[in-house]
């Protein structure tokens, strides 16, 4: 598993992940399509729910509406667009509102000769004032989200690696 967080000119910043899950390419497609199972690899801490009516596989165009416990004393609703896709290679969604400025999130999905997937997912994310915002991202926020990505691939890779063991 690979994790990096690079900071650009202008208060924007790039989250890379890369890596493998133990299932073929259309299993891992179906689990992270499916809204609801963001829930399932989101830390519990962060009391993540998926408040959108009808949450199943994901389409162009379609919103999304989440609410995530940010601070012990402060939650967040977030609304994001479904913005393009391309079936078993990528998607990509977009927050319209939420606690980041600009948050832009690509999943790419690779089929790899041993039928297991890599996953490689790139985050363009801005805070709001910038560059105030440089002191929180580096004490708080760079770390909260590099555990909050490790967590989801700890838990997709055992929920759905899981899936090809009981097969």
């Amino acid at each position: 598993m690979r994790l990096r967080i690079t900071r650009q000119k202008g208060g924007l910043y790039t989250l890379n992940t890369k890596y493998e899950i133990n299932a073929e390419i259309s299993e891992v497609w179906s689990f992270f399509t499916n809204v609801k199972n963001i829930e399932k690899i989101m830390p519990t801490e962060l009391n993540f729910n998926v408040n959108s009516r009808n949450p199943t596989n994901i389409y162009e165009g379609k919103i999304i509406t989440f609410n995530t416990k940010i601070l012990p004393f402060y939650c967040a609703n977030i609304v994001s667009e479904i913005k393009s896709i391309s079936h078993e290679k990528y998607f990509i969604d977009q927050q319209i509102s939420g606690p980041y400025k600009i948050w832009h999130h690509e999943h790419h999905f690779q089929k790899t000769q041993n039928n297991t997937t890599i996953i490689i997912e790139k985050i363009k994310y801005k805070l709001y004032l910038h560059p105030f915002s440089r002191i929180l991202h580096k004490i708080f926020i760079r770390k909260k989200l590099a555990y909050i990505f490790r967590h989801r691939i700890r838990k997709a890779k055992i929920i759905v690696g899981m899936r090809r063991a009981d097969a």
